[in-house]
């Protein structure tokens, strides 16, 4: 069966009287010593793929058991058997609803399907894992905490079971260790927003240091980028109103002023001066 995998064929009935072959068909001879020692090769062949398939540290045994304790396995292999594949394509409604998913996943691979003389089931040179194995299968595939493409070619090499992908993903996802050694989420995006019709409708005003301690009191129209800076003593209220009356009385009246919450824009004198020219001010973070 493993060998004819690789072909794609079709069955088409003969009646007896067009078919030379019947004969053998019905009158079986036994077997020659040649052909019993190919069917041992073949299933020595058979138990070699299942040993380099198996996890390592998993027995063969455990894997036997288990496919044995296995419902849905237990119907695939029947099915694979007999070639009745009704209750793989059309579960019954009495089963849970992750049992006929199951099932529906091991007959949309029905043609690549095997079973062993152990009782194992195979999809091609691939061992299937019984449900109750699947975790730990994903765990010692896992123990050296590679990610997730990784660690799906891991399993995918040698093993298979239905929902693969999605319970490698959840694993590595509640994973401790990969949460904290994994990259950093993706910062969020930022949030820009409309800028101003007309220039200096909006302003932005800071302070920065010189050598000798005074200080540049930085004003920016929103609109135009434009600066106007103003050399003044110190960040004082008294020493800063007069400088942006001065920027107003060149540029006209300011709708909305962003400033940090240093001083002096904190200060009630600041507050009671916007007030006055019907200057929204808007506190931002530093920077």
């Amino acid at each position: 069966m493993l060998q004819l995998q690789e072909y794609h064929f079709e069955l088409e009935y003969r009646p007896g009287s067009q078919n030379s072959a019947d004969y053998l068909s019905r009158h079986a001879r036994p077997a020659t010593a040649q052909e019993e020692e190919a069917a041992e090769e073949t299933e020595e062949y058979v138990r070699l793929v299942m040993e380099r398939s198996r996890p390592r540290p998993m027995s063969l045994l455990d894997i036997e058991n288990a496919t044995k304790r296995d419902d849905c396995l237990q119907l695939a292999a029947q099915a694979i058997l007999s070639g009745d594949w009704k209750e793989l394509s059309n579960p019954s409604q009495q089963r849970s609803e992750e049992a006929r998913e199951r099932l529906r996943k091991l007959h949309s691979v029905k043609d690549e399907l095997a079973v062993s003389p152990e009782g194992c089931i195979m999809r091609g040179p691939r061992l299937i894992i019984p449900e109750e194995l699947t975790q730990q299968a994903i765990d010692l595939a896992h123990s050296s905490h590679q990610g997730i493409v990784k660690t799906k070619n891991r399993l995918r090499s040698k093993v298979w079971f239905p929902r693969l992908d999605e319970k490698v993903e959840q694993t590595i996802k509640s994973c401790n260790a990969c949460q904290v050694t994994g990259p950093p989420d993706p910062p969020a995006p930022v949030i820009t927003e409309p800028g101003p019709k007309d220039p200096w409708q909006c302003a932005s005003a800071d302070f920065g240091s010189l050598p000798d301690g005074r200080h540049m009191l930085v004003v920016i129209d929103d609109y135009s980028k434009y600066p106007e800076v103003e050399i003044v003593q110190s960040t004082s209220a008294e020493e800063t109103i007069p400088k942006i009356e001065k920027i107003i009385a060149t540029h006209g009246l300011i709708k909305e002023i962003r400033t940090d919450n240093g001083p002096p824009f904190t200060s009630q004198e600041w507050a009671t001066y916007l007030h006055s020219r019907n200057t929204a001010h808007r506190k931002i973070t530093p920077r």
